[in-house]
């Protein structure tokens, strides 16, 4: 993911397009951007920001086959992973829990495999399934959406797609 990267180390252009335009400067007095506060640079749990086209290919990296990845010689250099990576984990009554992924089960009866994140005020979830094939990738900085709600949105998408 070409665009994926810690806030301290935004360029102009970055900061130009950062939601809400938090930056390592204002960032303790923009009040949207305060609550970044806690996410220091590197932290493995937290800290990264994407920008939407990132995920869109994040999200088709997973849920794609390797014949169009492929096309792109650096899309192909862990295709190999996703099978651990999709490894069923843990499971639980209508879901599972895979190496960074959820799984619900859909009303419809088919497999959703989702991702949310959360840094501060910003939501995202990617969400898709394999069959029909279909995916989403839903951002939000309204506060009043929580990120169940984003959740709740992808699954509605999923089912509702042609």
């Amino acid at each position: 993911m070409y665009d994926t990267k810690p806030l301290n180390t935004f360029d102009d252009d970055d900061l130009a397009h950062a939601a809400n335009h938090c930056d390592p400067a204002t960032r303790t007095t923009n009040p949207e951007c305060r609550q970044l506060i806690w996410l220091p640079p590197g932290n493995p749990g937290g800290g990264l920001f994407s920008t939407a086209a990132d995920l869109v290919l994040y999200l088709r990296y997973n849920m794609d086959t390797p014949p169009t990845l492929c096309a792109e010689p650096k899309l192909c250099d862990l295709y190999d992973a996703l099978p651990i990576i999709h490894q069923r984990d843990e499971s639980a009554p209508g879901g599972g829990q895979e190496l960074g992924w959820q799984t619900s089960v859909l009303a419809s009866g088919e497999k959703m495999t989702w991702n949310n994140g959360a840094n501060g005020p910003f939501l995202s979830v990617i969400a898709y399934q394999k069959s029909p094939k279909r995916g989403v990738v839903l951002l939000s900085n309204n506060p009043a959406y929580s990120g169940q709600k984003l959740l709740s949105a992808a699954q509605t998408i999923l089912m509702s797609a042609p």
